[in-house]
């Protein structure tokens, strides 16, 4: 018990930034307009940059976020799926643009449901 409390002090400490998540979802939806191939290799980059900080701030807490926060796994999951499908070393090719389309779509949401859920978190007593 001793152990949660400190943690949950170290945890409160940290603050969520949005600001990442927030540039990121606007990119994602803004790429159902043509852009040049070189647009899509940077947001590809840019995906699993802000996908790995937020996975990186989640794996660290984990014990914290399993004890006191369940709910928080299914992100941790969704985090590392979006890494695999994003990563530039290893690329996914889904070959067609619609496919894409419904995939960037869900990240946003998953990225806007991330923000909206942590807010409530740091604004509850």
């Amino acid at each position: 018990m001793v152990e949660l409390i400190k943690m949950e002090k170290e945890v409160q400490e940290i603050k969520f930034n949005p600001l990442p998540a927030i540039i990121t979802g606007i990119l994602l939806l803004l790429s159902f307009f043509n852009w040049p191939y070189a647009y899509y290799d940077l947001l590809r980059v840019l995906v699993t940059v802000v996908v790995i900080y937020y996975t990186y701030i989640a794996i660290y807490y984990a014990y914290y976020i399993y004890k006191v926060s369940p709910g928080l796994n299914s992100w941790l999951w969704s985090l590392l799926i979006v890494v695999i499908l994003f990563n530039p070393a290893a690329p996914t090719y889904l070959h067609e643009k619609i496919l894409w389309g419904i995939v960037d779509v869900m990240i946003a949401l998953l990225f806007a449901s991330i923000i909206f859920s942590l807010r409530e978190k740091e604004e509850a007593p």
